[in-house]
């Protein structure tokens, strides 16, 4: 049965509670994140009620969910903080080179400061490899975001800058 259907015979509750718990079809796993940002935001419509054309940023912002731009670089953020305090895989931690490793750059201010080495890459394509887009968008963050080694305490902080980007600046 639809979410759709459901959410007019229950109470705002029972459909948060629904949406939270619906299951996900199975498919393969390189689509998996997608299925679930684009599950995310119909659980959001038919939990508040909304209309299929009606914005939602009122409805994410309620339910403190991230637009799926933001989620999409929340996910970057963690791997690279994986890679930064060396717990992710170990095909990601030789992806991303920091700068104070790599000959002639190591004596750099961007060294000293935890970056990693952005390769230069001519397509688009080349543009969305983990190697190039989790270093660009990690050096940017702030040194406090990057020194923090608590992962839950990193991931709150992070939420909360993302969000705060998403919702507050853009008024």
């Amino acid at each position: 049965m639809k979410l759709s259907l459901l959410s007019s015979r229950s109470s705002h509750s029972q459909n948060t509670a629904l949406a939270y718990n619906a299951p996900s079809a199975k498919i393969h796993y390189a689509n998996l994140t997608y299925l679930h940002y684009f599950n995310s935001n119909s659980k959001i419509h038919s939990t508040d009620a909304l209309r299929p054309r009606d914005h939602i940023t009122v409805a994410l912002q309620t339910v403190h969910w991230l637009p799926v731009g933001q989620r999409i670089t929340y996910k970057l953020y963690k791997l690279m903080h994986g890679v930064a305090f060396e717990y992710a895989p170990s095909y990601l931690l030789h992806a991303a080179v920091q700068l104070s490793t790599l000959p002639g750059r190591a004596h750099l201010r961007s060294a000293d400061n935890g970056q990693y080495d952005v390769p230069r890459v001519s397509s688009s394509v080349g543009s969305r490899a983990f190697s190039v887009a989790g270093p660009r968008a990690w050096n940017p963050l702030p040194m406090s975001l990057r020194q923090m080694d608590c992962v839950e305490t990193f991931k709150r902080n992070l939420k909360a800058k993302l969000f705060m980007n998403a919702f507050c600046e853009s008024k």
